[in-house]
């Protein structure tokens, strides 16, 4: 199961805000910070079934490792979603 809060952020200046708040600034651990390039294709067939059934398939790449995740099914309130999630991994 999958559990996400997602953000609306209505600024880039907002944004900057958060990421040098004062108290976020101090609980970091700088030593563990790292960029990775994320890729993301979502597919579907050419009729739609998927979304049509409320799932999702996705395939993310990660630096050299690949992901497949399938999504269905949950609630979204407020930001907060939940919902089942599978997911397989390809070097």
């Amino acid at each position: 199961m999958e559990i996400e809060v997602k953000y609306s952020i209505p600024s880039e200046d907002i944004l900057e805000n958060i990421w040098r708040d004062p108290y976020l600034m101090d609980i970091s651990d700088n030593a563990s910070e790292e960029r990775i390039r994320l890729f993301a294709v979502y597919y579907d067939t050419p009729d739609m079934m998927l979304r049509f059934h409320g799932i999702t398939l996705r395939v993310r790449s990660e630096a050299d490792t690949a992901f497949a995740t399938i999504k269905w099914g949950g609630s979204s309130n407020k930001g907060l979603h939940v919902r089942e999630e599978e997911i397989g991994r390809a070097s």
